[in-house]
């Protein structure tokens, strides 16, 4: 289960509300006294939010200023239990989940780049010393320690999503991880050979 929370404009107010209203869906409306808009929050299941979303974006209703995606145990809700036979067992049954929520977990995915090319380094390091060793074991060990997994799925889901953020981003990733991995092969391999351990 979600809790929505959106920042909505005074002008948006009516539209937004009207649209729950018709999806039977029950909200609270609290005045936001700094600026002339309103927050509303509201329970859904899972499987409703994108479609919700999509209700509201169609119905004029701009979600880019401010819009919280919460998980929550329980809902106590006049309504709540009419959503959960319609989105989770009736009708509109679906297994889908909103592009706010897989944006967020792909985004937490890549890892600060401090972190993400020490690790690069380590796992090159590891791989080479198994390469030079003729040790398939290491050289697959390595593949554990990159973390280039998280670069990947930054670029892909941004791609489905259609984020050029997120494709920039954990492209950009990958290229660089992959310059500092042939890199610290090579200096490696060449420490390893100035020092007399290989020949």
């Amino acid at each position: 289960m979600r809790l929505i929370r959106l920042l909505v404009d005074d002008d948006e107010l009516d539209a937004v509300t009207d649209t729950l209203d018709a999806e039977s869906i029950d909200f609270v409306v609290t005045d936001e006294h700094d600026r002339e808009a309103s927050v509303v929050e509201f329970p859904l299941p899972v499987q409703a939010v994108d479609s919700v979303l999509d209700d509201l974006r169609d119905n004029g209703f701009d979600d880019g200023q401010y819009t919280v995606i919460a998980n929550a145990e329980s809902a106590t809700t006049e309504h709540f239990d009419e959503l959960e036979a319609q989105y989770v067992e009736g009708s509109e049954e679906t297994d889908s989940v909103a592009h706010e929520e897989v944006r967020s977990k792909a985004r937490s995915l890549l890892p600060d780049p401090r972190t993400y090319y020490a690790m690069t380094v380590l796992s090159v390091l590891v791989a080479t010393a198994g390469l030079l060793l003729d040790s398939p074991a290491i050289v697959i060990g390595s593949m554990a320690i990159a973390p280039q997994v998280g670069a990947t799925m930054t670029a892909s889901v941004g791609t489905v999503v259609g984020d050029r953020k997120m494709i920039r981003d954990g492209t950009r990733s990958l290229a660089y991880g992959l310059f500092v991995a042939v890199v610290g092969a090579v200096v490696f391999g060449w420490l390893l050979r100035v020092t007399g351990f290989f020949p």
